[in-house]
This record gives C-alpha cells, sequence and structure tokens, in this order.
C-alpha cells in the first residue's frame, strides 16, 4: 500500500511507510478540492432555480392571425349544415 501511496503523490522519502505529514497535507488538498465542488454545484443548483422560475414562450404555435394553425380564419368549430 505505501508503495501505491508513494507512485501516485511522490511523497515520503521512502516507498515503504506513509509519514502523517503527507497523509494529512493530501487530505487537506482532498477537502480543499471537495469544498470548491460543493460550492459550484451549489452555483448551478441556484443558477437552475432561478432559469425554472423564469416565465417561457407559450408552446402553441400560432398564425400571422393569431388563430392556431389547422383552422381557418373565420371558421367555426361547429359545422353549418
Amino acid at each position: 500500500m505505501a508503495q501505491d501511496w508513494h507512485a501516485a503523490f511522490h511523497l515520503g522519502s521512502s516507498d515503504r511507510p506513509i509519514d502523517v505529514v503527507d497523509a494529512f497535507g493530501v487530505a487537506v488538498v482532498c477537502i480543499q478540492a471537495l469544498e470548491r465542488r460543493i460550492t459550484q454545484l451549489h452555483e448551478d443548483l441556484h443558477t437552475r432555480r432561478l432559469q425554472l422560475r423564469e416565465p417561457t414562450a407559450p408552446q402553441h404555435a400560432q398564425t400571422d392571425s393569431g388563430a392556431p394553425k389547422g383552422r381557418a380564419q373565420g371558421a367555426s368549430a361547429v359545422g353549418s349544415g
């Protein structure tokens, strides 16, 4: 295990023991990286929540006259026959 640690982090004077100071240093760096990631995730979540609150454009397609597509201007929904 100490050999893997030494190969991954290039810390310590030997690849046999893991120095406590080196382990604490790596732990601090990892904690700092996690804190930055959590901050970024909170910012992303806040942005997405704001986007959900914004009104969106209507999803229904309209013709130039303002009537829904598929119905002629002036035509009634009830047949005249």
